[in-house]
């Protein structure tokens, strides 16, 4: 007995459907890469408000130790905690954009990893 060939032909979706899938992976990405950006460029204006502060406080904080007491001293004390509080405040906001950025690269990295899984197989 011969052994019979049979070939088939699929007409299928799944090429066209792949390519718009991975169309669309790469929008995804595109945006996502985009907002990282946008969340890098906050990170370095919130290091140099970071940065401002500190120096502001530094130079109260001089100026308080330099000062005699009295009603300027204790008006200035009060800025300096006030402006320490403004420091740490902006301290935890760089800390949650860093973590946003962080979450955003990672969340492109596997987008990018998964698709490419799933393209290949």
């Amino acid at each position: 007995m011969k052994p019979v060939e049979i070939e088939f032909l699929m007409k299928d979706g799944l090429s066209a459907g792949l390519d718009k899938t991975g169309l669309a992976v790469e929008i995804l990405a595109t945006k996502s890469e985009k907002a990282a950006q946008v969340i890098s460029a906050r990170i370095e204006e919130q290091k140099k408000a970071i940065d401002q502060v500190t120096s502001d406080l530094g130079r109260m904080e001089k100026q308080l130790t330099d000062m005699k007491p009295g009603t300027a001293q204790e008006e200035l004390a009060v800025e300096v905690t006030a402006c320490r509080k403004v420091l740490d405040e902006e301290r935890g906001s760089l800390q949650q954009l860093e973590k946003e950025h962080a979450t955003a690269e990672k969340a492109v990295q596997n987008l990018r990893k998964e698709y490419e899984k799933i393209s290949l197989s």
